[in-house]
């Protein structure tokens, strides 16, 4: 989500390499049972690190979050986020391969720096632009969870967001439809994309779009 640099710690690297196998075993058993799974993308979270190494780029400190420090965010406008966004997608496909489905969710639990229509629809197609600069059939997977802050995410940005990627390089994810249902709260997010999924666990009711646009 991009609000947390770390807790505890710091893990061994003996820890992080056999995670890294348990990931690979993971992701071929669930192929082998036909699954797609999706793969992180570049969200603009970085290390302090990086803002010593680039001094010029644009990367803001965030305010902090449920009681951690904030963390850095590299503005999606600024061209090193297409560059380590391409970088990561063609990195992580060497290791773990890829069934073209990206995860990369900016905004959960944090407001863009501006509410200018034209600034979110420019964040929205970068950061999409950045998965299929490394992989040209690469689909954004992405939550509606940030929409639930309606304090900014009303129906003019959401649209000016969402329409800024066209419908096939789009899934939208509805992981609390069974509290707040943002598919009926933007419209079937506004028609665009056009594909809705929820969730629940234990004995939730399930409700979800009763017959999805595609």
């Amino acid at each position: 989500m991009g609000n947390i640099d770390g807790w505890g710690g710091p893990l061994p690297q003996s820890w992080i390499d056999s995670h890294r196998e348990l990931q690979k075993k993971i992701l071929t058993r669930m192929r082998e049972l036909g699954m797609r799974p999706v793969l992180p993308a570049f969200t603009g979270h970085v290390s302090e690190a990086l803002v010593k190494k680039y001094p010029n780029s644009k990367i803001r400190k965030m305010s902090g979050w449920e009681g951690f420090e904030g963390t850095y965010i590299l503005d999606p406008m600024d061209p090193l986020f297409l560059d380590i966004g391409k970088r990561f997608i063609i990195k992580q496909a060497e290791i773990y391969g890829t069934d073209h489905l990206y995860s990369a969710d900016t905004f959960n639990e944090m407001d863009p720096v501006s509410s200018d229509l034209q600034y979110l629809a420019d964040v929205s197609k970068v950061v999409s632009q950045s998965m299929i600069e490394g992989d040209s059939l690469a689909v954004n997977v992405m939550q509606s969870w940030l929409f639930l802050h309606d304090k900014f995410w009303n129906k003019e940005r959401i649209k000016a967001y969402l329409d800024a990627v066209s419908n096939d390089r789009m899934i939208m994810l509805d992981l609390f439809a069974t509290g707040q249902p943002q598919w009926k709260n933007t419209e079937a997010f506004l028609a665009n994309p056009g594909f809705g999924v929820c969730f629940t666990t234990g004995e939730e009711k399930w409700e979800c779009m009763e017959e999805p646009m595609r």
